[in-house]
């Protein structure tokens, strides 16, 4: 891990992105994760020599593929303006509680796995649908990161 502090934020309504004071110089790359203490913040989207760029979870272009710790069933994390972080592509005869642990799958390439991404806040059924509606709450609080973590991952 190479630790790192944020230089800025940006982001409308929400912080979709930060600059980081690590790059290149500290085998720094794009697609790299990037976590705090209290799990994944997003992945570096760009580098240069003594800064990187960190697309945060909180972007709704982001996507993690992800899995329940305790059934390990999968389903896709993103975020939305509207609804914040949701579990998507979840089916609706899938076992899923609230206060289930929402972890990174290591599907994608990615996010390795076994991040801790977030805890399910609620779940819907809609009838005559395929998948639920989950809403999770990011294990990281986004408005008020300042330490971060970029893992080194071992292929690159």
């Amino acid at each position: 891990m190479v630790p790192a502090d944020i230089i800025s934020v940006a982001g409308e309504y929400f912080p979709t992105s930060a600059i980081i004071n690590r790059g290149l110089d500290d085998s720094v790359y794009v697609d790299q994760p990037v976590v705090n203490q209290q799990g994944l913040i997003g992945r570096i989207v760009s580098v240069s020599q003594g800064f990187a760029t960190v697309q945060l979870l909180t972007d709704p272009s982001n996507r993690v593929a992800a899995r329940l710790a305790e059934s390990r069933e999968m389903g896709i994390v993103r975020f939305t303006v509207t609804g914040g972080m949701i579990l998507d592509n979840f089916p609706v005869q899938g076992t899923i509680n609230v206060n289930d642990t929402v972890l990174s799958s290591g599907l994608g390439g990615v996010y390795p796995s076994g991040l801790t991404v977030g805890t399910v806040t609620s779940v819907s059924r809609p009838e005559h649908e395929p998948f639920c509606e989950i809403k999770v709450r990011p294990a990281a609080n986004f408005h008020s990161i300042d330490e971060l973590f970029v893992l080194i991952v071992e292929d690159q």
